[in-house]
């Protein structure tokens, strides 16, 4: 709320003016409430450019009627450039899907024993560390609880009976978890999770990172849509309950049902 030197400006709204001799602004600057929002869209001048010589008024025209500034703004000799390609604003940032869940990965693993660089192997009752090769791979933990290590390669893994953690990692790979409380990992590749009437507790731990897909014996289900019919959100993921059946469950961790399509599944 800017004041004129004088009283006599509310009185004389012709003197109250740039020109005039109390100097007041009848119209100032009304402050921005709201500052203004992201431009999604940024733009700037690459070059910015400015008068290093201004023009300056004569002693006599100092006033702001000669179109000259008496005291005029020094020129910066180097103003900052502006960036041509500033960062955008995302009106819409990616949301976190907010799922940290770790199912059954705070199990204590046991003390393995080692098979190392095998092909073909159908396990033991020993609790097993299998480590396949870089070729395609058949791989079974048979008893105990097994960890099996596909590597590279097309590879067809089961973990048998026991707690086990199948990691199918690169290539096109065929997981069954078999009894017990399982967890698996396709790794890259498109890779395929089998569901038996045989099968425990499953967690599919990387559902997505390909083209995935989960396979259903033809006894649990009519078809497809039936099958995805069943799930259920839960907070750490798409939940399968087959106990009525008196059978196991599916978890695939951090998926929502919304997030899977009849393309996700097969009956056979």
């Amino acid at each position: 709320e800017p004041k004129c030197d004088t009283d006599d400006s509310d009185t004389n709204p012709q003197f109250a003016t740039f020109g005039g001799k109390w100097g007041c602004n009848p119209e100032p600057k009304v402050c921005e409430p709201e500052p203004p929002k992201c431009d999604p869209e940024p733009k700037c001048d690459p070059e910015p450019k400015c008068d290093p010589e201004p023009k300056i008024c004569e002693p006599e025209h100092k006033s702001w009627h000669h179109g000259c500034d008496p005291e005029p703004p020094k020129c910066e000799p180097e103003p900052p450039k502006c960036d041509p390609d500033p960062p955008k604003c995302d009106p819409d940032p990616p949301q976190d899907c907010g799922c940290d869940c770790a199912t059954g990965e705070d199990v204590p693993e046991p003390e393995y024993t080692t098979v190392a660089s095998t092909a073909l192997y159908f396990g033991t009752a020993d609790d097993e560390l299998i480590l396949g090769t870089d070729g395609d791979d058949t791989l079974s933990g048979a008893g105990g609880d097994d960890r099996i290590e596909a590597g590279a390669g097309n590879d067809e893994i089961e973990g048998g009976n026991g707690d086990d953690r199948l990691y199918g990692e690169a290539g096109n790979d065929k997981l069954t978890g078999g009894t017990g409380q399982n967890l698996m990992w396709g790794g890259a590749g498109d890779d395929e999770f089998n569901f038996t009437f045989l099968s425990g507790d499953d967690v599919v731990k990387d559902f997505g990172d390909g083209d995935d897909l989960l396979i259903f014996s033809s006894g649990l289900f009519a078809d497809e849509q039936a099958a995805l019919d069943a799930f259920v959100d839960t907070d750490c993921g798409a939940m399968l309950d087959l106990s009525d059946m008196e059978l196991g469950t599916v978890l695939i961790e951090c998926v929502n049902v919304a997030d899977l399509s009849v393309d996700d599944f097969l009956i056979i």
